[in-house]
């Protein structure tokens, strides 16, 4: 429902730690306290705000004031400090108004009292106008504002709270009761929870819970995130499933509980994990992120990571194209390959029948079948070769055994006539044979 809204934060910063008491710092403290608060505040139903610490005080007011919170709605702002003062004693400093009902004097009254009477000492409400520096620029505010000095740091008991981690969280806790108290008690209709004290648990049983509690709002959170990783493949994979895990290994971080410096570190961490850049000087100064799964959530939604998923499909793509491509270029180098060797051979063998036509050049002109430079015409030389071997293989031709042809007279002309014959068929015999090795080579 909307009104009886809470706002908390923390006053001063790291660069105007406020009071200072040897090694003890206001800002230092009130942040431990702040941070205590947010655990037992998160276990109720109150509706709350952590203001971001490390801001000015004019950037503090700047925040408040863009929250939507509103004094018309009965929402508070408490702002935790602590005091120089030697005596234990609890100050609350309230807005200084005209008004017969001032709802920030009603405010610090009721939070006092019921402090005080928790812890057994005194509380005195301060109006603004009475701090030595003017009127408090922290209460330029919407809402109804108190600031609450709730320790002291340079008296002996408080400075032990302060060093005792278990004593502050008694601190934060009674705060917390005191605040659910004043929602109760301006209430009229019970439109705003009732919050029984007596049901706090101890300070373990707090930070166990909360610890479980936000690992499981973070894994619920993070199936977007998971999803996110498994697209990934090799190299966005590894980051985003390292975000992860660092997020199951501890609470959520809440940025307001976080300085400057502290907020801009987490925040660069994790911009450059899942969208693979630094942020913008905007980006980093972006007051309005909670924490950072809340951070997470917003960079894995934005159009820039559907973009940076996008070129991812885009480039596994390309990457399966480029490997059919490779496949068959390596296809066309084999083949490249084989036939470059099919080419020396047929090389080789040139050279080798250029050799051979060469000898045979000469042996054609020693034979005188050709004369010297003369081209060999080789369907001429088909045409001898056929000539040739129809006269070798006639049945006219001269079969008579010479010792027969030798003892008649008559036939010595003819004897004579078949010995030149002879001569000749011999010539042509070499000629032939010349003619068809000749016809042999140039048919290769």
């Amino acid at each position: 429902m909307t009104g009886f809204r809470v706002l908390i934060g923390a006053g001063h910063t790291t660069q105007d730690p406020g009071k200072k008491n040897n090694d003890i710092k206001e800002f230092e403290v009130s942040k431990t306290i702040l941070e205590l608060v947010y655990s037992i505040i998160s276990q109720t139903t109150i509706e709350f705000q952590i203001v971001p610490i490390d801001l000015n005080v004019y950037d503090r007011v700047e925040w408040i004031n863009t929250t939507g919170y509103s004094e018309a709605y009965n929402d508070i702002y408490i702002e935790i400090h602590l005091h120089d003062r030697n005596e234990q004693i609890i100050q609350l400093w309230y807005k200084a108004l005209k008004a017969e009902n001032n709802k920030s004097l009603v405010l610090a009254n009721t939070i006092g009292e019921y402090i005080s009477k928790k812890r057994n000492i005194p509380y005195e409400c301060i109006s603004e106008y009475n701090s030595p520096n003017g009127l408090l620029t922290i209460f330029n505010v919407s809402v109804i504002p108190i600031c609450i000095e709730i320790l002291s740091i340079n008296n002996p008991s408080d400075i032990e709270i302060i060093k005792n981690k278990s004593a502050l969280n008694d601190i934060a806790k009674a705060l917390v009761e005191a605040i659910s108290h004043y929602l109760n008690t301006i209430q009229q209709n019970n439109q705003v929870q009732v919050i029984d004290t007596t049901l706090f648990k101890s300070t373990s049983e707090i930070q166990t819970n909360t610890t479980q509690n936000n690992l499981n709002s973070l894994s619920n959170s993070n199936n977007q995130y998971s999803q996110f990783a498994t697209s990934q493949a090799q190299n966005t994979v590894s980051t985003t499933t390292a975000i992860q895990n660092d997020q199951q290994s501890k609470d959520i971080k809440n940025f307001k509980l976080l300085s400057i410096e502290e907020r801009k570190k987490i925040i660069n961490e994790i911009y450059l994990k899942v969208l693979g850049r630094p942020p913008t000087l905007k980006e980093e100064s972006d007051i309005s992120i909670s924490t950072d799964v809340q951070l997470i959530n917003k960079l894995l939604d934005s159009q820039e990571h559907q973009d940076i998923l996008n070129k991812f499909k885009q480039s596994k793509e390309l990457e399966i194209k480029i490997k059919e491509l490779e496949e068959k270029h390596n296809i066309y180098l084999l083949e490249q390959n084989t036939l470059k060797k099919n080419v020396d051979s047929l090389i080789k063998i040139n050279k080798i029948k250029d050799k051979v036509i060469t000898i045979l050049r000469k042996k054609l002109v020693e034979a005188e079948i050709t004369k010297k430079g003369e081209f060999f015409d080789v369907i001429k030389a088909e045409l001898e070769y056929t000539l040739i071997s129809s006269n070798t293989n006639s049945p006219n031709s001269n079969n008579t055994p010479n010792s027969l042809q030798s003892k008649n007279p008559i036939n010595k002309n003819i004897q004579v006539n078949q010995n030149q014959n002879t001569t000749l068929n011999n010539k042509n015999t070499l000629k032939y044979k010349i003619i068809r090795l000749i016809i042999r080579i140039f048919k290769l």
